[in-house]
């Protein structure tokens, strides 16, 4: 029914061979059975591909969050299994966890805001 090529093609014409061979060779400017060349140089050149390869890392919170979750699933289970803590208090408790940082983040930056406003901080002031 089908073949690779079509020159080992069972049910197609000489004729029907020989204008699909020529029309290949015609566009690829090759023959059929030798693959192009691959220009790396250029590839590896174009601000494009550089493009696609940085946006790769966006996906990289989304990666950390799967591992993350299922982690923190398998705590969560250890913790009750081991009746360590209940069901209320384990998830409490994988909220503060979850939380504790942007607490701590935005407090320090609140800290800083009279200093700011009264123009005795350092980090505030340009060199």
């Amino acid at each position: 029914m089908v073949s690779d090529k079509p020159a080992t093609h069972p049910r197609i014409s000489e004729a029907e061979k020989e204008y699909i061979i020529k029309a290949i060779e015609e566009s690829t400017g090759k023959h059929p059975g030798k693959p192009p060349s691959i220009p790396w140089i250029s590839i590896l050149k174009s601000k494009a591909v550089w493009a696609c390869w940085i946006g790769h890392f966006a996906a990289i919170p989304y990666i950390a969050y799967f591992v993350m979750i299922n982690v923190g699933g398998i705590l969560a289970d250890f913790v009750r299994s081991r009746m360590i803590l209940g069901t209320l208090n384990t998830r409490r408790a994988a909220m503060l966890i979850g939380h504790w940082r942007t607490f701590v983040v935005n407090n320090l930056k609140l800290m800083n805001v009279p200093g700011m406003a009264s123009g005795s901080s350092a980090w505030w002031k340009n060199p």
